[in-house]
């Protein structure tokens, strides 16, 4: 296979990539392997950051994704690393091609920013509830200013649902980069016991339209999940 996906389940901008992978019939083009990083040395948490380091992303983050058939590239393979940009490559890979001069594009563009900021957010507040507080450095003022930035985001997604940017699907009606990017990062912040809902009517009728839709379910995140197969 030519595209390998260094990830983890948990991972919520795995799962976003993986989704997108699905949608756009691009999975089985794709291998997985399954890891676990951290910033910081931690038991169970950082046992492969040297292997993701190796893979071509020197960050050590994950997803990451290692393409063998790049094109122009003269032999070796290509690591593509932050979700957005794999994201991206994948849109190119499929054909699809982004109308840059229109508004809709850029609504999309900040939904997609807003939901990977508003995970990015609830991470350091993980990170600050499990790695530091162990060591008795919680700041629980930074875990508040977190916390704001994640209530903020979820009052835009409201508006942009209820102004369609990102809407409600049914069947096999084609989804954008930005509903994908939504929708995980609702399902992150339920797995995280996140109240979004109340006050949130739209932002909740979008979701539900997504619990059972064939990707969402494929990806699913769980510790034990294995994309590779799946029980639908």
């Amino acid at each position: 296979m030519p595209l390998k996906l260094i990830y983890h389940p948990l991972s919520p901008y795995s799962r976003k990539v993986y989704v997108l992978a699905l949608e756009l019939n691009l999975a089985s083009e794709i291998t997985l392997d399954k890891v676990v990083v951290a910033p910081v040395y931690y038991p169970g948490w950082s046992d492969n950051n040297s292997d993701v380091a190796a893979a071509g992303n020197p960050i050590a983050k994950i997803p990451t994704l290692v393409v063998d058939d790049f094109p122009g590239r003269d032999g070796g393979s290509v690591g593509i690393f932050d979700s957005k940009f794999i994201c991206e490559y994948l849109l190119q890979r499929a054909g699809i091609k982004e109308d840059q001069s229109s508004k809709r594009y850029w609504q999309e563009k900040a939904v997609h920013a807003a939901s990977d900021g508003i995970t990015d957010a609830e991470i350091l507040v993980i990170y600050e509830e499990r790695l530091r507080e162990e060591k008795g450095l919680k700041w629980q003022p930074w875990v508040d200013g977190q916390r704001e930035k994640v209530m903020r985001g979820f009052d835009f997604l409201e508006k942009m649902a209820g102004e369609g940017v990102i809407g409600v699907k049914t069947g096999d009606e084609k989804v954008s980069l930005a509903e994908v990017a939504a929708a995980v990062c609702l399902s992150f912040f339920d797995a995280r016991q996140v109240d979004w809902r109340k006050g949130r009517s739209e932002l909740e009728k979008f979701y539900q339209s997504w619990e059972k839709r064939e990707s969402f379910v494929r990806a699913v995140s769980t510790r034990e999940a294995d994309w590779k197969r799946p029980k639908l």
